[in-house]
């Protein structure tokens, strides 16, 4: 696809059946909605081994990923699918991935 050629509204600007439809897509690949309304983005929390099926997905909704972080877990409990290894221990870390407009996500050039 060719970024530049692609337009997005904010996730906060898409109606409620758009933004429905990308939770489900999230879902069907393993990740889920972590926060909604970031900025002009969302955030997800990415399913293990999902990134770039994550990101296509993303990409078809008019969104790319900005940054993503990994985190050790805590005392939060996702589900299995949603833990990512370790340098030193399995399944302990988040993969968060924040998402924005591609508009918005394109490098700022001279012109």
């Amino acid at each position: 696809m060719d970024l530049n050629s692609k337009q997005s509204l904010a996730y906060c600007h898409l109606d409620w059946p758009k933004r429905l439809a990308i939770m489900n897509d999230l879902e069907s690949v393993n990740s889920v909605m972590y926060q909604g309304f970031v900025g002009d983005g969302f955030t997800a929390a990415i399913g293990r081994g999902a990134l770039a099926k994550t990101n296509e997905l993303m990409e078809k909704h008019g969104f790319a990923p900005r940054h993503a972080v990994t985190f050790p877990l805590g005392s939060d409990q996702p589900a299995q699918h949603l833990r990512h290894d370790g340098v030193h221990a399995k399944a302990c870390n988040w993969l968060l991935c924040t998402y924005t407009p591609i508009s918005s996500a394109l490098p700022i050039t001279d012109r």
